[in-house]
């Protein structure tokens, strides 16, 4: 996660957070209207870091995915790796393959905001109450295909937020003109679009997108703190010493 970390930093530069920000609701400043509204906030959970006066840039890293399955776990990577350094919220809808996600962010130590279990729409729709209501810096939609979050791109957008950033996870693999249509209309609204690989960021350049709003920055591990030596490791499995060993990593 390291290269996605350095690039949101270099770019922070580019979005001055302003001293003051409009509620669209009330023209109050978000720090009056989060003061005057505690009791009338969204469903959140984990530990409020606004609430404390953390000053820190804060990042939305969000979801509509209801099977968010590795992205997920590349999102939680992401998340835990930003937090030394910035206050980082994982938002993700509230259904049955998707709470995992919001439970292992609260067990990080991290916020989480739950959305609703409902359409792209009603997703949201809740995000963007919840962004209206706090101060944040950067959203990053993470998209397990292209037809996912644009509703979340949206609602950032229309919450005033002043970066917002679309990571994608698969190659464009979109096949319906409507769903370009609904892409491409979308593309405006970011500030960038994340390849995980180079290999990805060339099907999206290949579909339209402009190079200059692509960056590939591939999907980072946590280090695993394997002590085992590489003998050991071949003893345990009966493979000889010396014998050639190829090794392919993958998911099924």
């Amino acid at each position: 996660y390291q290269p996605l970390i350095n690039e949101l930093q270099r770019q922070a530069p580019r979005f001055a957070r302003p001293t003051s920000l409009a509620s669209p609701r009330s023209g109050a400043s978000v720090h009056e209207t989060r003061a005057a509204r505690d009791d009338d906030r969204p469903g959140r959970s984990g530990p409020s870091s606004s609430a404390a006066g953390d000053r820190r840039r804060a990042i939305v890293l969000v979801t509509d995915s209801r099977v968010p399955s590795g992205m997920g776990r590349q999102m939680l990577t992401l998340a835990r790796g930003l937090a030394d350094r910035h206050r980082v919220i994982v938002a993700a809808p509230e259904a049955v393959d998707a709470s995992w996600l919001l439970e292992a962010a609260v067990a990080a130590g991290l916020e989480a905001w739950p959305l609703t279990d409902g359409s792209p729409c009603a997703q949201g729709d809740m995000l963007r109450r919840l962004l209206a209501t706090d101060d944040i810096d950067l959203v990053n939609v993470h998209a397990g295909i292209g037809w996912e979050g644009h509703a979340a791109v949206a609602a950032a957008r229309q919450a005033g937020v002043t970066a917002v950033v679309r990571t994608e996870h698969l190659p464009f693999l979109l096949t319906k003109d409507r769903e370009h249509a609904e892409y491409h209309a979308s593309l405006p609204q970011l500030d960038r679009v994340i390849a995980v690989s180079h290999g990805v960021a060339r099907s999206y350049v290949a579909a339209g997108v402009p190079p200059r709003l692509l960056r590939a920055v591939p999907n980072g591990i946590d280090d695993p703190g394997v002590s085992t030596s590489a003998s050991e490791v071949r003893q345990t499995m009966g493979i000889d010493i010396d014998a050639g060993l190829v090794v392919s990593v993958g998911r099924l």
